[in-house]
């Protein structure tokens, strides 16, 4: 096979072909790369609130551009499934790892299960946790402007749940300074008072 076709048919360069949020009917869907990219919009503006010095946004880049990999081999496998046990979570990750490891280096491997939990680059791992489903919160918000269902109401809670567990997270490992604390303190007051049907 010719290197360009190598490239081509690598299921990490085709992951806009992955579609996010498998299990609910959007009016707009939309794929791993989107997710990807506008999380990395996201966290450029997350560094330019924040102190600086608090993260390297290179890693923070890296760490967003990796961490849903795994997706291009198992496509996106619903939340309530993928984290319903230790079990469950271990076995798709030893198979996405096999598979992945057919098309991607190894060290690239490595890192894309550690994206969330490095302790090497402990801040900006637990920034991701938080971009990652506030960013699903953006997109579930804009669905329901357009369809208002219970369910999108209920997609919308769980992601707004997921990201203020996260920002809890990342105040309790007083790992960043003032300006930083006081950035995700706004976002979380802002977060637990936010009401779906009031738009923003």
């Amino acid at each position: 096979m010719s290197e360009i076709a190598n490239i081509f048919n690598n299921p990490v360069v085709n992951l806009n072909r992955i579609k996010r949020f498998s299990n609910t009917t959007l009016v707009k869907e939309e794929n791993v790369v989107e997710h990807i990219g506008q999380s990395i919009m996201i966290a450029l503006v997350i560094y330019s609130k924040i102190d600086q010095s608090d993260i390297n946004i290179k890693e923070l880049i890296y760490k967003i551009s990796i961490h849903d990999l795994d997706e291009s081999v198992l496509a996106d496998v619903p939340f309530d499934i993928k984290y319903s046990s230790d079990l469950i979570k271990s076995e798709l990750e030893r198979i996405s790892l096999e598979k992945l490891s057919e098309y991607l280096y190894p060290e690239l491997i490595s890192d894309i299960f550690k994206s969330k939990c490095d302790e090497e680059h402990k801040k900006e791992s637990l920034i991701l946790k938080f971009i990652d489903p506030f960013q699903a919160l953006i997109k579930l918000i804009r669905e329901y402007k357009l369809q208002n269902t219970q369910e999108l109401e209920f997609k919308v809670n769980q992601s707004r749940k997921n990201s203020i567990n996260a920002l809890y997270l990342i105040l309790d490992s007083k790992l960043f300074n003032k300006k930083s604390t006081n950035y995700f303190k706004k976002l979380l007051k802002e977060l637990k008072e936010f009401d779906p049907r009031n738009p923003i």
